[in-house]
């Protein structure tokens, strides 16, 4: 390279910018930074913050202390403030009377389950617990002991003395005053309120207690909760009844479309009243359908869906039908790929007599991708193409998809030429498009391909150059990180180090916890040579109060009960607990606490929802730690001990269940696969004949055998992780790179062939940008990503990462020589035969 060599420039840069040095000072603002400096790894994990920690290991979920055996309840209870051991040793007595198989959400699942409260109870009868609490509670009244007075599991303490039998009539009628002044909009008034509402209770209550009955319920903020009690009301109210609240409860009722047609006195109230239902009946109709091929009732589906299409009106419904059209698909290509193109085909008509031609071209357009995914190049190009020419001059958003698409498979085949021009044209023509900037990005990748480092670098500046004046929330996180990324790789091909170091200095600092931000770290540390923490450089210090500033006092006192319910294992109870908390305004600093609570509850899904909506503005701002949000990590002792067997990365099978069922054990998709390592039954009878004795006792695999024979079988997590690990192994032998060994777990390993075959190129990062269906795409790029986060917030930092060594093994030729000229790098491993 010309002027200083590569090291002399790399010691500049690493006392300028980067500013590496354990003592480097922090920023303490209230407005942060958009960019860091990055700062020298300790050894170990990334550090969490010590409060933080502390809290997490105070909260997290454990086992309910209704499932612990007599002793240990026993020895728990005595641990506990008088109110909690009094709620506990009641709640342990009284068998769960909620009624949950009405719930739609198990947010609303509460209470102790029926069968756990039966197994061990406390030697003390109820009234002598009962007694004991009242008398401590007056006497601390009496003393002027507010800590008691305002306990946040009073209301709980009092529901539970209500559920006891062997309270006589005057301490009931004073217990209830009790609940009724602590408990309204609480998690245990909504227990005691699925309680009263039986029929029993409903044919005693006059029209005006009906009518406050209802204005109770509409206060509560769960809408699942409402509509189980709504379902509740509609199905067991008099009939003498229905005239007085009838329009009352229609009301409330228009949030669930199909509780009204399933009522015929209900459906009939909402005709004559004006308030029909007809243009819920498509939406109805597509539920439906997703539900029955949900369960695998393909054929039950498309009708449910042909009945939705008949009853439609407008466009307003296009969106859900295409959908619903592609879960359909889905349950017809796990029983025969060929039924799905015969699908599309039957629906296509009712599509176009609903919609028009925008129903047309969605099912033409999907019947061009089943083709091109069979690899039927001359049949999906051929209806690509009717699409652009119907469409042209018409409907841009349907000629710009379809030439979008003869891009991709142009590319697909191996024609990088008519892809670049095809891509150019898409650029030049469609600016403000839907797939404006993967057509820039794909066109950037295959300049890239070709050497073409000058032409790569010149749009990819104008970007990042628009971008500079816009707020960062209001950047395109996947366009800018791209971007930056490979911006640096083109600088770096340029030997233009400095400039290279400091694109992947600010999409690491800018774009943590993204693929192209793990990628330019891991990459930046390379070129320096030192390890450096991942981003972003916090201010703040965790406090506890931070869980109740952004509350009013009403849900401050409802989030210390949250609180109090985790820190003794009652998850359920808390989860149903914030379901009141108002986070109605979407203020990030309310959002961020549901989170926290999901995931300390083993919500992870629900957590990592919630947390990534948050701004990144504002996530910069969290103390250290808050990003274990993105990457739970559950089973580790089941998965460390297999995956250490099978000789794989347990970090590289956490990054799969996290990105296949973010740790649900129960998960299933729409097309069969099941479990947390989303497996197929036929992948799992196929690699059960690779498991050997080293791997897998014979007696465990004759049990393994007979559960996966089962319809639930892999449902069950440690059948599922045994499989699937050993899966990860067998396709690791197979493929060698964990690019094609992740293409061929999403995609399979048919359609990974093909792509090796005909996407030839050194560079691996290139193959990645290349991989035609863009959920495989996304899928590689996210599991890689979680994988670096794995290894980074669990691991320590100095740990190898020998499959990002593997995908960025071209560039890391380029930062270990000091010769001038790009070097050839080596391909991915071909997969073996």
């Amino acid at each position: 390279m010309n002027g200083p060599s590569r090291m002399s420039v790399r010691l500049v840069f690493i006392s300028g910018a980067i500013c590496v040095g354990v003592g480097a000072p922090t920023l303490h603002a209230s407005a942060l930074p958009d960019s860091y400096p990055l700062n020298r790894a300790t050894s170990g994990p990334t550090p969490v913050d010590p409060a933080l920690d502390a809290w997490l290991a105070e909260h997290e979920i454990k086992p309910s202390p209704m499932e612990l055996p007599e002793d240990k309840f026993t020895e728990f209870v005595a641990k506990q403030d008088q109110v909690t051991a009094a709620f506990l040793k009641l709640a342990r007595l009284n068998a769960s009377e909620v009624e949950d198989e009405d719930a739609d959400d198990p947010t609303e699942l509460v209470g102790p389950p029926k069968s756990a409260a039966m197994s061990a109870k406390p030697k003390e009868t109820p009234r002598s617990i009962i007694d004991a609490a009242l008398t401590q509670l007056k006497a601390d009244a009496a003393s002027g002991q507010l800590s008691t007075q305002n306990h946040p599991l009073l209301p709980f303490l009092y529901l539970n003395m209500l559920k006891s039998p062997e309270l006589d009539p005057t301490a009931r009628a004073d217990v209830a005053q009790r609940f009724a002044k602590t408990a309204a909009g609480t998690c245990a008034s909504k227990q005691s309120l699925l309680t009263e509402v039986n029929r029993d209770n409903l044919s005693h209550l006059s029209d005006d207690d009906l009518k406050a009955l209802l204005l109770r319920v509409d206060r509560y903020r769960s809408r699942s909760f409402k509509q189980v009690v709504v379902r509740r009301i509609v199905a067991n109210i008099a009939d003498q009844s229905q005239k007085a609240i009838g329009e009352q409860l229609l009301a409330m009722a228009q949030p669930y479309p199909a509780l009204i047609k399933s009522t015929p006195w209900l459906s009939k109230l909402a005709e004559q009243t004006g308030k029909a239902i007809d243009n819920h009946e498509p939406e109805l109709s597509f539920n439906k359908a997703r539900q029955f091929a949900g369960k695998k009732l393909c054929a039950k589906a498309k009708d449910s869906m042909l009945e939705g299409l008949r009853l439609t009106k407008g466009l307003g419904s296009l969106t859900d039908a295409t959908n619903t059209g592609k879960v359909i698909d889905g349950c017809f290509r796990a029983s025969d790929t060929q039924l799905r193109a015969e699908f599309w085909r039957n629906i296509t008509k009712a599509m176009n007599d609903t919609y028009g031609f925008d129903g047309w071209a969605e099912a033409r357009l999907r019947l061009g991708f089943i083709d091109w995914s069979h690899n039927k190049f001359d049949d999906a190009r051929a209806a690509f193409k009717e699409v652009a020419e119907k469409a042209s001059g018409k409907f841009t958003k349907y000629e710009a998809r379809a030439l979008y698409s003869l891009a991709r498979i142009a590319e697909n085949e191996g024609d990088q030429e008519l892809a670049a021009n095809l891509y150019q044209d898409y650029l030049t023509r469609y600016a403000k498009q839907e797939n404006y900037d993967e057509a820039l990005m794909a066109l950037g990748v295959i300049r890239a391909s070709r050497g073409e480092w000058s032409k790569v670098l010149v749009p990819l500046k104008g970007l990042i150059d628009s971008q500079t004046d816009v707020p960062v929330d209001e950047r395109s996180a996947s366009v800018l990180s791209f971007a930056l990324f490979w911006s640096g790789r083109a600088y770096l091909e340029l030997n233009k180090f400095s400039e290279a170091s400091e694109m992947w200095r600010r999409v690491a600092s800018e774009y943590y916890s993204t693929y192209y931000g793990a990628l330019g770290h891991y990459m930046l540390e390379k070129a320096i040579g030192q390890h450096l923490a991942l981003q972003p450089a916090r201010t703040p210090a965790f406090r506890p109060e931070m869980l109740l500033e952004p509350f009013s006092s009403e849900d401050q006192q409802k989030v210390r009960r949250v609180d109090a319910l985790m820190r003794i294992g009652m998850h359920q109870d808390a989860i149903c607990e914030m379901e009141e908390v108002d986070i109605a305004d979407g203020k990030p600093e309310k959002l961020v606490i549901k989170a926290l609570v999901m995931h300390a509850s083993g919500r992870w899904l629900d957590a990592v929802k919630i947390y990534d909506v948050l701004p990144r503005s504002y996530r910069g701002s969290l103390p250290s730690g808050f990003e274990r949000i993105l990457y739970p990590q559950s089973y580790a002792q089941e998965v460390r001990s297999l995956a250490a067997k099978a000789g794989v990365d347990p970090d590289f099978v956490f990054a799969i269940i996290r990105q296949e069922s973010v740790f649900n054990p129960l998960a299933r998709s729409p097309v069969g696969a099941m479990g947390l390592m989303q497996i197929m039954p036929q992948t799992a009878e196929l690699e059960m004949r690779r498991i050997g004795s080293g791997y897998m006792p014979p007696d465990l695999r004759r049990e393994v055998v007979r559960r996966i024979s089962s319809p639930l079988g892999l449902l069950t997590a440690d059948t599922n992780l045994q499989i699937g690990v050993h899966h990860v192994r067998s396709l690791l032998e197979k493929y060698l790179s964990p690019i094609y060994v992740l293409s061929a777990y999403n995609a399979s390993p048919a359609a990974t062939q093909r792509w090796i075959t005909n996407l030839p190129t050194k560079d691996p990062l290139v193959f990645v940008e290349r991989i035609p269906y863009k959920e495989t795409r996304g899928y590689v790029k996210l599991v890689l990503r979680n994988y670096f986060y794995y290894k980074r917030l669990y691991s320590d930092a100095k740990q190898d990462l020998r499959h990002f060594d593997v995908v960025a093994n071209s560039l890391m030729a380029i930062v270990k020589s000091d010769a001038p000229g790009r070097p050839v790098a080596g391909p991915p491993k071909p997969p073996r035969t």
